[in-house]
């Protein structure tokens, strides 16, 4: 029972407090609905090396902006991490911004798909200035590409690199040789590779368990010894693999097999497990990219090296090309609602001034043209080698021949097949597939 007094009291006590709690608890909701509002950005990437770093970038947009980036290294390799985006992609779960390699067949599957944006237009509007026009293109595709994609711009550039071949001077001097002329000719590479076996050194090391390394290497005596226009033909099917250039490219394994230049188990070495291995000093040369600088350093600041050219085998009738340009690549899902705010963080990582402290922090090569002073030696030995990439001929030889030419290099290693047999093998399914 409540006593009319009573009732009258409570009356007053609800007309008062009433409006007060009901703001209250309208306020904490407005801050809850808030929260649950505030921008959140995921970033999959597989660069090991640069975690903490992206962090930091991560911290000072959330700082300047509100919106919080989280960069999520979702595989230690390359090769583990596309199977795990291909997982994403059909499971509709891919994050808002994707590390990518650039355009090509595999990011032309998921763009055909509508998981990546088109970038053209944002672009166009002075983006595209900022870089280097061969990252650009690397990240672009052209009116009447082979996979039928829409022509534009899928992928945002954000570091360019080469491949060279890094090496130990203490090694070398050890073996009695000259760290400031290291080997120029494919003469003198596999002479070098001799006296650091002799020494109980083991010459060189590569991730050619990650396939891609491993065409990488043949690529750049592929174009040696056969030219734009060969290789070309080839790969449009209107040359054979079975050449006495292609067999000469594929030889060059043979040759480092025979003269044991290899270390122990290179045909099953991913990258990772070969730069432990360089920088441990248990290899004297290793192929790498120019991004393993900022590996390297990670790994072992007082490790010794400098980096040379692929050796230039006297008998090519062309010069010895590097594979590189676009290094690393970021793409926005096409299918993400945070798809603006995701293109307004990579405007703001791309910029000169975050790209600067990129550089000195990551060591490595911007996609951004303005930002080329003050690298280190090496790295501007690997901005030289920008100067002998390997073009992009807009087209490339179908996944399931490269997949066979790329395994059969393993094969060479190992002593299973010989040269001639791979390509053989390469050009029957190339056949079959025309």
């Amino acid at each position: 029972m409540v006593y009319p007094c009573k009732k009258w009291i409570l009356v007053i006590y609800l007309f008062i407090m009433g409006p007060i709690l009901f703001v209250g608890c309208g306020q904490d909701k407005d801050k809850e609905i808030g929260a649950k509002k505030k921008p959140l950005i995921t970033f999959w990437h597989w660069w090991t090396d640069r975690q903490s770093i992206l962090e930091e970038f991560a911290d000072q947009y959330e700082e300047e902006t509100g919106v919080k980036v989280k960069f999520v290294l979702s595989s230690p390799s390359g090769d583990l991490y596309k199977n795990k985006l291909q997982a994403a992609a059909l499971s509709s779960t891919l994050p808002d911004i994707i590390g990518v390699w650039g355009g090509g067949e595999f990011l032309a599957r998921y763009i055909n798909a509508g998981h990546i944006s088109n970038l053209t237009d944002e672009m166009e509007e002075g983006w595209k200035d900022r870089f280097f026009p061969e990252a650009i293109k690397r990240g672009s595709y052209q009116d009447g590409n082979q996979w039928g994609v829409i022509p534009g711009t899928y992928a945002v550039p954000l570091t360019v690199m080469n491949i060279q071949i890094f090496y130990n001077k203490r090694l070398f001097e050890k073996a009695g040789l000259d760290p400031m002329n290291p080997p120029a000719t494919w003469e003198e590479f596999i002479a070098a590779g001799r006296k650091l076996r002799a020494k109980g050194i083991a010459p060189f090391t590569a991730g050619f368990g990650d396939l891609g390394l491993a065409e990488w290497f043949l690529n750049s005596y592929a174009w040696s010894f056969l030219g734009e226009d060969n290789v070309r033909a080839t790969w449009v099917g209107e040359r054979s693999y079975v050449s006495p250039e292609w067999e000469a490219a594929f030889d060059k394994f043979v040759e480092m097999r025979d003269n044991e230049m290899f270390i122990e188990g290179i045909a099953i070495m991913s990258n990772k497990q070969s730069e432990q291995a360089f920088a441990n000093g248990l290899a004297a040369m290793a192929m790498n990219g120019s991004w393993a600088v900022n590996v390297y350093y990670q790994m072992n600041p007082d490790l010794e090296y400098d980096v040379m050219s692929f050796p230039q085998d006297t008998e090519a009738a062309n010069p010895v090309l590097l594979f590189g340009g676009t290094g690393i690549c970021a793409a926005v899902n096409g299918k993400s609602s945070q798809k603006l705010e995701a293109i307004k963080f990579l405007k703001w990582f791309t910029d000169k001034e975050r790209q600067i402290e990129y550089v000195e922090k990551a060591h490595t090569l911007s996609a951004n043209r303005n930002v080329i002073d003050g690298l280190s030696p090496v790295l501007a030995k690997f901005a030289k080698g920008m100067e002998r990439i390997i073009p992009d001929l807009e087209v490339e030889e179908k996944n399931e021949v490269r997949e066979v030419l790329r395994k059969g290099i393993q094969s060479i290693i190992i002593g299973e097949k010989t040269s001639i047999k791979v390509l053989e093998e390469a050009q029957r399914l190339k056949d079959k597939l025309e």
